[in-house]
């Protein structure tokens, strides 16, 4: 599914993301993409899905992104928003209004609960 929103804007502040893209492809190779950006007119979103989120507007306003945001808390934001715990491809670019960007790419990240992290994968052969 691709959907573009259009949605008429009259004000903006400090803290408010300017441009927001997000590609994924989860575990299953499953994959999302969206992209917002916003001007003083209008906010756009184009949004192309496989993992079965219904609407774009949701991801966007349940996230809560400022310019301190650090990584992690940008990859754990997005993963809760997206209802996913490991991914294989993830890589997310912001840029707010202020001109702080932030950009992360990230590779075959592993669920936090998984017992058999690669250092203990490694110990069981030796």
């Amino acid at each position: 599914m691709v959907m573009k929103i259009l949605i008429e804007m009259g004000f903006q502040t400090v803290y408010e993301v300017k441009e927001l893209e997000i590609k994924l492809i989860d575990s299953d190779g499953k994959k999302f993409k969206l992209e917002y950006e916003l001007s003083k007119e209008e906010l756009e979103i184009k949004f192309k899905d496989e993992i079965g989120i219904m609407d774009p507007k949701t991801v966007v306003d349940q996230l809560t992104l400022t310019p301190d945001i650090t990584e992690e808390e940008l990859i754990d934001q997005v993963k809760r928003v997206l209802g996913i715990n490991t991914f294989s491809e993830l890589k997310i670019e912001v840029e707010f209004v202020n001109g702080k960007e932030l950009e992360v790419n990230k590779e075959a990240d592993k669920d936090k609960n998984d017992k058999d992290t690669d250092e203990d994968a490694m110990n069981k052969r030796l």
